[in-house]
């Protein structure tokens, strides 16, 4: 009887475990869509770095408006499309065939500010700051 007990509540643990992690999905899910996400995720385009401003669709999909950074003029780069997902507080940026897989691990939004590790096909690119513009 008691080895019955003890699974049920390994069982129960594991349930309420992945409830607490979809609810955090969820949070930040509603925090990034309809938003536009500012900061620098390693593009260039040309010779030049360039900032991202992802802008956060319910549908999966969104879209980064690249600018060249104010000392390089502050112009429009380039527009690329991004599909989008936010899985156990990970959030994964596929943006296509031509550009590594990008993902910012840990997720966390305080603010105006998400903040999180950032992965470019699983290579370790460090710390990164995206700043919410209305």
């Amino acid at each position: 009887m008691k080895k019955i007990n003890y699974v049920k509540i390994l069982l129960l643990t594991t349930l309420l475990w992945g409830f607490t992690s979809c609810e955090s999905d969820h949070t930040i899910f509603d925090d990034l869509v309809g938003r536009t996400w500012v900061g620098d995720l390693g593009f260039n385009y040309g010779d030049a770095p360039v900032e991202s401003g992802i802008s956060f669709s319910s549908d999966g999909f969104a879209t980064d408006n690249q600018y060249y950074f104010p000392e390089d003029g502050g112009r429009f780069a380039t527009s690329l499309p991004i599909r989008w997902r936010i899985e156990y507080g990970t959030l994964y940026l596929d943006y296509g065939n031509r550009y590594p897989m990008l993902e910012i691990r840990g997720v966390d939004i305080s603010g105006p500010n998400l903040r999180g590790r950032l992965y470019a096909d699983g290579v370790d690119e460090g710390n990164i700051t995206l700043t919410m513009r209305y």
